[in-house]
């Protein structure tokens, strides 16, 4: 099917239920993949074909870009620590890559000092491919196993996670002994930008039927535990 609909994919290499990643072969090449506990965390690359109609039409043709997926089941029951802990994991894959491209990077530079026209080309590379993934979007999506105001949802929006922060619904479970932080900017939960309200808690706007057109019922909405959100305008 995937040969059919012209999808290349990357499925998780463990557990019982696996995440799989779907991307157009034909607009993206997959560079970098992880399998981490629960979370699928993939490097997709624009990949630029001047013979592809739909790529010539594409806004974004003349722009390379970077996407970041962490793919995710997270565990469920009464274990929101090992929830945060699943995504701050995948987020940290994303930041050990980029660190590993510039010390590449600069090791390169180094070895190329001798030669000035060489090394002003280089660099210019070099440092366009820093920034691009330096600038990346980064999606977070698939099943959180979780509601509300979770540690989860905190370490995304507002980007850290304190020792002395417990979720409303496990009040005596300590979710970290330190502080957990990332440094991509705040994420949107995307399903609250598109329905006005927290979708996940069942908490719908008043005014959904009017800005799903009037035409989607409730029940064919996303189901709690369904999530995804974006850091960077370049993965809109």
């Amino acid at each position: 099917m995937t040969n059919e609909l012209g999808y290349d994919h990357v499925l998780h290499n463990k557990f019982r239920f696996r995440c799989a990643t779907f991307y157009r072969r034909n607009k993206f090449i997959c560079t970098k993949e992880a399998h981490k506990d629960r979370t699928l965390v993939t490097t997709l690359e624009w990949k630029k074909n001047d013979g592809d109609e739909d790529n010539n039409n594409d806004e974004q043709n003349n722009d390379e870009f970077v996407i970041h997926v962490v793919n995710c089941h997270l565990s469920g029951g009464a274990a929101p620590e090992r929830r945060l802990r699943q995504v701050n994991d995948g987020l940290e894959q994303i930041s050990k890559w980029n660190r590993a491209l510039e010390r590449d990077i600069l090791a390169q530079q180094q070895q190329q000092q001798q030669s000035n026209k060489k090394r002003k080309k280089s660099s210019k590379g070099a440092t366009t491919e820093v920034h691009h993934h330096r600038n990346a979007g980064i999606i977070v999506c698939g099943d959180f196993n979780s509601d509300g105001n979770t540690a989860v949802r905190k370490l995304l929006v507002e980007g850290y996670v304190d020792p002395n922060w417990y979720e409303p619904q496990y009040p005596n479970l300590k979710l970290t002994s330190r502080r957990l932080e990332h440094t991509f900017g705040p994420f949107v939960d995307v399903y609250e930008s598109a329905y006005g309200s927290n979708v996940c808690d069942g908490d719908y706007a008043d005014n959904v039927h009017s800005i799903l057109g009037g035409g989607q019922e409730l029940s064919s909405l996303p189901r709690p535990g369904i999530a995804a959100s974006i850091a960077n305008d370049s993965a809109r």
